[in-house]
């Protein structure tokens, strides 16, 4: 079963935020599996309050991997 990830990094200084996903970036009229769908919907907010959304980021499943592994570790 496919996982997305989605990560959420605070700017510096306040700047804001900045979001990473591993999924592709929405394309109208491609089927989406209902994970897909509400990973979809949660980066259509992200694009209208974070500072800068980036899809298809091979870094955001690393990133998500290691708050998983630091969160286990606590």
């Amino acid at each position: 079963m496919p996982t997305i990830t989605i990560v959420l990094q605070d700017l510096p200084k306040g700047r804001g935020v900045t979001v990473l996903t591993d999924a592709g970036a929405p394309c109208v009229g491609q089927p989406r599996s209902p994970a897909d769908s509400l990973a979809m919907d949660l980066l259509r907010t992200c694009k209208a309050q974070a500072s800068s959304v980036q899809y298809g980021s091979a870094s955001a499943t690393l990133a998500g991997e290691l708050a998983q592994a630091r969160a286990l570790a606590n």
